[in-house]
């Protein structure tokens, strides 16, 4: 299973501090990054869901973006969509119970809304950002689920 286990502010990518953003102006983020056992890797071809419990604990925004592992930068994908935001294309979502996004070369039924489309034949990864952060982004009260493949 892939974990989020590190906690990054974007603007010191090589050391991992731990901080909470206490003014609603600062746009300073937090970045999680997926790791986990080296013989599971986010398959190319194949789909992938991930829950994230509500609410996520930053006070401004959060979101998840889908990054080529070969070139560092969005994906391009014929969907033309890289990332889900949380004021923006995930804003009408219900505020209770956890979210659960989907990542793979096709939508999923009923939940296009919610998907990053991926190239197969292309290695991928993700990053999650909240935007002004709280302290439970930083401790075990809150933590994003696992990538679980569904196909």
């Amino acid at each position: 299973m892939l974990r989020a286990i590190r906690v990054y502010p974007l603007n010191v990518p090589d050391r991992v501090l731990r901080y909470v953003d206490t003014t609603a102006e600062a746009m300073d983020s937090t970045c999680l990054r997926w790791e986990g056992n080296l013989e599971y890797w986010l398959d190319r071809t194949a789909s992938y869901t991930l829950d994230l419990p509500r609410p996520v604990p930053g006070k401004l925004l959060w979101s998840v973006t889908v990054y080529d592992a070969a070139t560092r930068s969005r994906v391009q994908a014929p969907s033309d969509v890289a990332a889900l935001r949380s004021l923006f294309e995930l804003r009408d979502l219900p505020d209770d119970g956890p979210v659960r996004l989907h990542f793979g070369p096709t939508p999923p039924p009923d939940a296009e809304n919610r998907w990053l489309q991926t190239v197969p034949g292309r290695g991928w990864f993700a990053y999650l950002r909240i935007y002004g952060p709280e302290q439970a982004a930083f401790g075990e009260t809150w933590r994003p689920g696992d990538f679980i493949r569904t196909r």
